[in-house]
């Protein structure tokens, strides 16, 4: 039970160090700058209309997110995390000695 309160800590705390790098400064209008002098900003237009992305955009997008380092951290922590949730309950040997055990005695 320790593990688990550790593990979730750790999850925790990983998600709270993670925030300030999501968050981003924003400038005021009429922010000064270090001299006293008053920053000036021009308005642009922003061009907002929606493009499709290319044949070759869509396909390195898949490629990335289906084989890219993001599903691959992911699958080594969920197996992670299992791992850790199987072994109290197995005596600490690994599931599939445990199921070899099992194998010959049925037959």
């Amino acid at each position: 039970m320790k593990i688990y309160q550790i593990i979730a800590g750790l999850v925790v705390i990983a998600s709270f160090a993670a925030l300030p790098m999501l968050a981003k400064a924003q400038s005021l209008l009429g922010s000064t700058v270090s001299d006293g002098a008053v920053a000036k900003s021009t308005l642009v237009q922003l061009d907002l209309t929606d493009k499709r992305p290319s044949e070759k955009t869509k396909i390195h997008r898949y490629l990335f997110d289906a084989f890219g380092p993001y599903p691959i951290v992911g699958s080594a922590i969920t197996a992670g995390i299992a791992r850790f949730m199987i072994l109290p309950r197995s005596g600490g040997k690994a599931q599939w000695v445990i199921a070899g055990d099992s194998y010959p005695t049925g037959v």
